[in-house]
């Protein structure tokens, strides 16, 4: 064997290093990216049905209160009445 295949056998070698690493590295940076995207998206889904269920809530109370008030305002107008 001589000097040059010798040589040649080592570029070849770095050559395959110097692609492989930045394509391993990207993958593995993907992947992750991949995993926290889906987690987002599970912890949206929950922050939007917990917000749809204040909301409810929060409309039931308010039609709850309607109705005091009413009901309030009706007894006023009795008694002024009198």
């Amino acid at each position: 064997m001589t000097w040059e295949i010798v040589l040649g056998i080592i570029a070849l070698f770095g050559f395959v290093v110097a692609i492989v690493k930045p394509i391993v590295s990207l993958t593995n940076a993907i992947t992750l990216l991949n995993a926290n995207c889906e987690a987002l998206a599970k912890q949206f889904s929950k922050f939007d049905k917990d917000n749809n269920d204040e909301h409810r809530e929060i409309w039931e109370h308010n039609i709850e209160q309607d109705k005091l008030l009413q009901e309030h305002g009706l007894r006023l107008h009795d008694l002024d009445g009198k």
